[in-house]
């Protein structure tokens, strides 16, 4: 009896937000080929369109057969959940689907990551799909290690506690597929990642076919103590016409990318220490550079406050990225020093975070072990202004501190 209010109190609290730009009534609803189900998705849509004339309905539907076409037709966008090589076993539904219901205006609801490279060429080239959602923009605890060891889940997976599969991390760092989107979106993008000569968590020889919500295993690092003389496997995503790859100034060759390699080009490059760098061409012009250096042994810690002033209301955060850096300020991937974290002033620390999926450490005690050479601190205000000071330390380097003004 109280679906009316609920629904009217979310749109009434929401529709002034600009970044609302479709309602959903629902994700994977269970039993949509049935005529009940068809009914209320009809009631709801209709109540919400009453409230709010003008933004479309939609709803996030999987198993993308025929039989639910007539809850599509309750819908103004119809959301489809893994279009594209999706467990349908095909390519892409949006064509046949659009034969079927020329009508029909599309959007994808969720896409795996590893079918981000078709998931968008279904919007570019169908002007009645009008965008793609990914599963998922950021990270989060709980469908532990979906984008890694995958479908179907056990109980050893532990101590596996992230699903893995965002692309943006739980501490707000990009990703390896983020960067990939970025050359699928954007013009002029270039990005250089190495598959480690090891696999970087313990595989699942069982993961099933369909479970794509992982990303390849590769590192955005040109620092491989121990492997120099092996050949490595190098990935560059890139949206220019050409890439050519350069180890310690000599050049690797040139490559284009493009559409038919799916804008990313290959290389196998022996491990030496140095700069691997990646120029990226429209037409004989250089338009950007990527570059990956080995990194020494960590030095000093490195401080970045995302927002250095902050309201002294008791709520406001700041979110400081801390990193294990050599002597020339290159963060160090392979650190993971025990980092411990003290404030002084009107602030007082709420979180910390690393982004390492099997970490088991406390999100709320003032240390955490870098992963990848860095971690994340996160500061709240108390009511008073105020400098606050926060101090970061590991044994054998230079403490470091950096200051929020809270106003």
């Amino acid at each position: 009896k109280w679906w009316k209010k609920d629904v009217e109190n979310m749109v009434l609290r929401d529709r002034n937000h600009p970044s609302v730009i479709m309602w959903s009534i629902g994700n994977e609803i269970p039993g949509r080929h049935r005529p009940d189900v068809v009914e209320t998705a009809k009631m709801l849509g209709d109540f919400i369109r009453t409230t709010d004339p003008t933004r479309p309905v939609t709803s996030a539907v999987n198993d993308l057969k025929p039989d639910k076409d007539p809850y599509f037709a309750t819908l103004d966008v119809a959301g489809y959940n893994y279009a594209a090589g999706g467990d349908h076993n095909q390519e892409s539904l949006y064509a046949q689907d659009h034969k079927r219901v020329p009508g029909r205006i599309m959007a994808g609801t969720e896409s795996y990551a590893l079918e981000a490279f078709g998931s968008w060429m279904g919007v570019v080239d169908n002007p009645y799909v009008i965008g793609d959602f990914v599963w998922t923009a950021f990270d989060y605890i709980g469908e532990s290690s979906i984008g890694w060891r995958g479908y179907w889940q056990k109980q050893d997976f532990f101590p596996w506690n992230l699903a893995y599969c965002g692309d943006i991390d739980i501490c707000g760092w990009k990703r390896p597929q983020s960067y990939y989107r970025d050359a699928l979106w954007k013009e002029n993008q270039l990005s250089i990642w190495v598959t480690p000569p090891k696999p970087s968590f313990e595989l699942n020889p069982d993961r099933q076919p369909w479970s794509k919500w992982h990303w390849y295993d590769v590192a955005g690092s040109w620092t491989w103590k121990g492997y120099e003389g092996k050949t490595l496997d190098v990935a560059v995503y890139s949206s220019c016409e050409q890439v050519e790859l350069f180890l310690n100034g000599k050049s690797l060759g040139r490559k284009p990318t493009n559409r038919s390699n799916q804008y990313t080009a290959f290389w196998q490059v022996p491990y030496q220490h140095g700069t691997l760098r990646a120029t990226g061409y429209k037409g004989k012009k250089q338009v950007t550079v990527s570059e990956l250096k080995t990194a020494g042994d960590p030095v000093q810690i490195k401080l970045t406050a995302d927002r250095p002033v902050i309201k002294a209301d008791g709520q406001d955060l700041s979110y400081i990225t801390v990193e294990l850096n050599d002597p020339d300020g290159l963060r160090n991937p392979d650190a993971e020093n025990l980092v411990s974290f003290s404030t002084e002033g009107p602030g007082s620390i709420i979180a910390v975070g690393n982004a390492n999926p099997v970490s088991l450490e406390s999100f709320q005690l003032p240390h955490r072990k870098a992963w990848h050479g860095r971690c994340l601190v996160i500061v709240k205000s108390d009511l008073k202004a105020g400098p606050i000071i926060i101090t970061a330390t590991t044994p054998g380097l230079k403490s470091s501190t950096i200051e929020i003004n809270s106003i």
